[in-house]
């Protein structure tokens, strides 16, 4: 069955989004969604007790966002049943509580089934383009579903009107609690929204930064190569954390590197590597290498670029699957060599506010309190490695750049068709929010780009699934942050936000705003219609007078609104854009 799937995946180009749905662990976007169903509390058990559902759709997606009162993992050990009767006909399909479901998915066995005319057989996550998120423990759940899917010539979603039933086999929980499901329209060919990416560094300036698993040292596979080759030709980088090259070093990485993407006259690529399977390739020197059980950090000179800053870079790859303990381990073991690293007297020592850079497939599939260590500095064996601490300089968490995959509204990082898991963020890239700025990120997911943007590029729309099932990662930075404080000033006695200038503007605009005490800042534009267009500050900041750019490049001309969060304070500010 995944195969007719995957040639809809593949052919089928996505341009736009007007529905801002992200199935991306930010719940935020739901907010403005009503409530489908509320169901009562403490009618489900240990295992699940159902407590919100919403839904929300456009041209090619159907999105569902589940609540439950405990986290548990939503692709494992569970028993949650979702039912759709795609047709709104209980003669048709499974009876199920009233309903007549064409279908019916098992979460928590990663498997389902379709009754449609001329098909009736089992199904997998690939045959209707599930996604769900996240893919740690959570208690909240987003999900999406392709509303194209189809089978033996027969669409999975025939009509507007659809019904919804979720069951738990072993709490008996059920949404809703009576019978006949919840009624649900579908939208008719409402467009939408994509968020903003560049396959290219929009600024030569920017750090750009990639990190990719290439599954079983793909990248010397002689019918992988040329994927590999067509995706580093049309990203390029600044610095790559590779994981899984087992059986090739660092010499050899770099070499193969250098074919793809020749070095600049009169230079060389840097490398090193940690056993058993990281690598580091770098235009700027690598002072230093660390093993950490099993993962790398690197001291990195980022030259005169850069004003002589030097970055711990760290490229991790921890165990996989029901491996929580030691996962945790080596986490642990990854921020308490940072923490060592941050004080005097250590094997390294950094400067203060040296940027610091984590990424690799962290294999995130368990317990959501690892994501929470590396964001956090929240150790968990304290007495093998030490106390809890605040990781950046300025005392705030850690940022996770979240990427979204290529045009898709997802910000899944592994993809693999053969797996009975469904896509999933396993890959991060997490930052000093302090001293860097992130400008772009993505992971790069080909079938999803238009014929356009793979032409422009030189790209085939199967090379990221056909060079590894891990996409790869890429942010870039810039370290001349409009968000740093004028020390020169006075302390601001009021928050307040300041007229922009220039306005009208073309393309960047400075955004001006007082802080008078440590507060957590969001900066956010909106275009005129209240659609989020870009977040420009979300962070802890301290008390002085802030300047940001905003940069307009790609978008039209017309009014947008920044809006300004600052504890209780909050102001909105129009601009205009003028091409």
């Amino acid at each position: 069955m995944k195969y007719i799937f995957l040639i809809l995946f593949f052919t089928f180009q996505i341009n736009v989004f007007s529905q801002s749905i992200f199935v991306d662990e930010d719940f935020s976007d739901w907010e403005s969604i009503d409530i489908l169903y509320a169901d009562s509390l403490g009618d489900g058990s240990w295992s699940v007790d159902f407590q919100d559902f919403k839904a929300a759709d456009d041209s090619l997606f159907l999105f569902l966002m589940l609540e439950v009162t405990h986290e548990i993992n939503l692709q494992n050990d569970n028993d949650i049943i979702l039912y759709i009767d795609t047709d709104n006909n209980s003669a048709t399909g499974l009876a199920v509580e009233g309903i007549g479901a064409e279908l019916e998915y098992r979460l928590g066995s990663r498997y389902g089934s379709v009754r449609l005319p001329g098909f009736n057989d089992n199904i997998h996550h690939q045959d209707i383009g599930l996604v769900s998120s996240p893919t740690v423990t959570s208690s909240v759940f987003e999900l999406l579903i392709r509303k194209d899917a189809a089978f033996s010539g027969s669409a999975l979603f025939p009509q507007e009107q659809i019904k919804f039933v979720i069951k738990d086999l072993a709490s008996g929980d059920m949404i809703p609690d009576e019978t006949g499901g919840l009624d649900y329209s579908l939208a008719s060919g409402a467009g939408g929204e994509i968020k903003e990416f560049s396959i290219e560094k929009e600024d030569p300036e920017y750090l750009r930064i990639l990190s990719w698993n290439t599954l079983y040292d793909g990248l010397f596979e002689a019918s992988r190569l040329p994927h590999f080759e067509n995706i580093l030709s049309a990203t390029g980088f600044d610095i790559i954390g590779f994981q899984e090259i087992y059986d090739h070093n660092g010499y050899e990485t770099a070499q193969v590197i250098s074919d793809i993407i020749p070095p600049a006259t009169g230079t060389e690529y840097y490398y090193s590597n940690i056993e058993p399977d990281i690598i580091c390739v770098s235009k700027y020197e690598i002072l230093q290498s660390f093993a950490i059980d099993g993962n790398g950090a690197f001291l990195i000179d980022l030259g005169e670029d850069y004003d002589n800053r030097q970055m711990l870079f760290i490229s991790a790859h921890p165990p996989c699957c029901d491996n929580d303990v030691q996962r945790q381990e080596e986490i642990d073991a990854i921020m308490a060599f940072i923490r060592n690293a941050k004080e005097p007297g250590g094997m390294l020592e950094l400067e203060e506010n040296s940027p610091i850079v984590i990424c690799g497939d962290m294999n995130l599939v368990g317990l959501n309190e690892q994501l929470n260590t590396l964001l956090t500095g929240d150790i968990k064996y304290e007495g093998m490695f030490g106390p809890d601490f605040d990781p950046d300089w300025d005392g705030s968490p850690l940022e996770d750049s979240k990427p979204s995959a290529t045009s898709y509204p997802s910000s899944f990082t592994w993809y693999d068709e053969g797996s009975a898991y469904s896509p999933g963020r396993l890959d991060l890239m997490i930052y000093t929010g302090s001293v860097m700025t992130l400008e772009n990120t993505y992971s790069l997911f080909t079938p999803a780009l238009s014929n356009d943007e793979l032409t422009l590029y030189n790209l085939l729309s199967e090379d990221s699934p056909s060079a590894s099932d891990h996409q790869p990662v890429i942010a870039d930075f810039s370290f001349e942050s409009p968000n740093n404080i004028d020390e020169t000033s006075e302390i601001p006695t009021e928050f307040e936000l300041k007229n922009n200038y220039p306005n009208p503007f073309n393309p960047s605009t400075i955004i001006e705003y007082d802080v008078k005490e440590n507060v957590k800042v969001v900066l956010k534009i909106y275009d005129i219609l209240g659609r989020e267009v870009k977040t420009l500050v979300n962070k802890e900041q301290a008390p002085g007078s802030y300047q940001v750019n905003f940069e307009a490049a790609g978008l039209s001309s017309g009014v947008y609104i920044y809006q300004i969060r600052m504890g209780d304070f909050s102001a909105a500010e129009k601009m205009v854009l003028s091409r």
